[in-house]
């Protein structure tokens, strides 16, 4: 396979011209993201990594998340500024989530909440005061979308895991406690606690979420007097449901679907696990 050329990680553009590459990248008006892989990274990276030939890309490689780089210089930019990914693993995979009710000392040492410097009631304070995720039986929050994202969301090929991944940028929305080497070890928060869900339903139940939410976005978008008279969202709406509607009679589909939902929540495994183990800190205390 021919990986000589440069391609935008934003739309997947490819040319083996390196200023043709730039001057798409350097436009007022940017391409639209239809890359999923593109929305791990910032605009400067995305710049940085569409400029390297394909069969370039991995001479500087981020051991944490895989993007690739073209110096030394860039890859450490990212590690230090960018990488989501940059956590200690080790540590996660020593988190005990066996069941809802962790009561093992490595969870009490993880989420100690006291200290010799401040008084009891500030150690209630902070035990109460938890931060707790949207119930995962309710519709994300998507308060931190404005309507280009939100209309981006609905146009862009990859509906359904793009949108997964931008409401991921909220920490209220990380509900889910999925780890890639710990399936058999699934939990939503729901209903004010953390319950054992098969990865089967968790895949089902997310994507009939995005695919409601994504209907309630056209619905939303379809006020707007600019877009009224447009019929690009009436377009949107077949594909939306053509898209969902292929997902629950093709298992290969769903096959494909699976793997992508599950590595969005892998990848945000860190802070779930942060108010997963908060959470249970706090029954461990009597609150």
């Amino acid at each position: 396979m021919n990986n000589n050329f440069y391609q935008c990680l934003r739309c997947n553009y490819k040319t083996n011209r390196s200023q043709i590459i730039k001057s798409h990248l350097n436009k007022k008006k940017k391409c639209v993201k239809t890359n999923i892989e593109s929305l791990k990274y910032s605009d400067e990276e995305v710049y940085e990594i569409s400029t390297i030939k394909i069969d370039q890309r991995d001479n500087f490689k981020c051991e944490f998340c895989k993007g690739r780089y073209s110096s030394l210089r860039f890859l450490n930019l990212h590690i230090e500024k960018y990488c989501k990914k940059n956590t200690d693993e080790n540590k996660l995979k020593d988190i005990n989530i066996n069941n809802a009710n962790i009561t093992n000392n490595n969870l009490t040492n993880n989420n100690n909440l006291t200290n010799n410097n401040v008084t009891n009631n500030t150690q209630i304070q902070n035990i109460v005061n938890i931060n707790l995720p949207v119930s995962f039986d309710k519709d994300w929050d998507t308060e931190h979308l404005d309507n280009y994202i939100k209309t981006i969301l609905l146009i862009c090929d990859n509906k359904f895991t793009v949108f997964l991944n931008k409401v991921m940028l909220n920490k209220a929305n990380k509900n889910v406690v999925y780890d890639k080497e710990m399936e058999d070890n699934i939990f939503v928060y729901s209903d004010n606690e953390y319950k054992s869900i098969e990865k089967k339903e968790l895949i089902d139940k997310s994507m009939e979420k995005i695919y409601n939410q994504l209907n309630k976005l056209n619905n939303e978008l379809s006020e707007n007097e600019e877009l009224k008279a447009s019929s690009v969202l009436s377009q949107q709406k077949e594909k939306l449901d053509k898209k969902y509607d292929t997902y629950i009679k093709d298992d290969k589909v769903k096959d494909m679907v699976e793997n992508c939902i599950s590595d969005i929540y892998d990848l945000n495994k860190k802070e779930a696990f942060e108010m997963f183990n908060e959470h249970n800190n706090k029954l461990l205390n009597g609150y």
